[in-house]
C-alpha cells in the first residue's frame, strides 16, 4: 500500500508567508497550526513529489544541546534520492495520517519521525522556530519545513536508521565549515539559529 503524504495547496502558504530562500520565515506556531488543520489533505506520497501545486509539511527537527548541534549524513540508502550524501542538521519526516487522531498532528509527526530516525534520552523540550518555504530547487518547491530547535538533555543522542544516515554533535562555531556539501534547509535552519 502506497505511502500516504500529509499535503496542503502551495498557494495557501505562499499568499500567508510568501517565499524566502535564505532565512527561516517568521511564523506564530499556533497561526501554522491552524492552517495546517483547517485545509490538509492527503495524497500518496508519489503524486505529491511531481506536484509543485502541493506543498508537503514536514516536521524538521534540529536537535541541540550545551552548545553542539547534532549533525546527520544521509547515505545513498535514504528514500528521496535527491539529498543523498546531503550533511543536515535537521531531523523529520512526513505527516502520515496516524499522526491526525491527536490534537496537534504536526507535533505528532514531529515526535513521531524524531522517535523512528533517533535517541534522544526522556525529558528533552522542543519549540517552534518559524517556516522553511524555499522554492529554488525542485525538491523544495514540493516541501514547506516546519522548523522546530529541539534541546536534548544530554550528549546521549544517536541515529537509529544507521543505513539511512550517521551522526555526530558539532560545535556551533565549527557548523560553518561544513557548509559545502550541506542541505539548504540546514542552511536556512541555521542562518536564524546561529545569526
Amino acid at each position: 500500500m502506497a505511502e500516504k503524504v500529509l499535503v496542503v495547496k502551495s498557494d495557501l502558504i505562499k499568499t500567508r508567508y510568501g517565499s524566502n530562500s535564505e532565512r527561516l520565515i517568521e511564523a506564530e506556531e499556533a497561526e501554522f497550526t491552524a492552517l495546517v488543520n483547517d485545509h490538509y489533505a492527503f495524497i500518496e506520497r508519489d503524486a505529491a513529489e511531481t506536484d509543485p501545486s502541493l506543498k508537503q509539511i514536514i516536521p524538521y527537527c534540529v536537535v541541540t544541546y550545551d552548545g553542539h548541534i547534532y549533525m546527520t549524513q544521509r547515505t545513498s540508502k535514504q528514500t528521496e534520492k535527491r539529498l543523498h550524501n546531503k550533511r543536515s542538521v535537521g531531523v523529520g519526516g512526513h505527516i502520515n495520517p496516524p499522526d491526525t487522531d491527536a490534537e496537534n498532528a504536526l507535533i505528532e509527526g514531529m515526535k513521531r519521525e524524531l522517535s523512528e530516525e533517533m535517541y534522544i534520552p526522556d525529558g528533552y523540550t522542543f519549540r517552534f522556530l518559524g517556516l522553511i518555504n524555499d522554492d529554488s530547487t525542485e525538491v523544495n518547491s514540493v516541501h514547506a519545513g516546519a522548523c522546530y530547535l529541539i534541546e536534548a538533555p544530554s550528549f546521549e543522542c544517536s541515529i537509529r536508521e544507521t543505513d539511512k544516515m550517521t551522526g555526530q554533535w558539532v560545535k556551533k562555531e565549527e557548523l560553518p565549515s561544513y557548509y559545502e556539501g550541506m542541505e539548504g534547509w540546514s542552511l536556512i535552519a541555521l542562518a536564524s539559529i546561529l545569526g
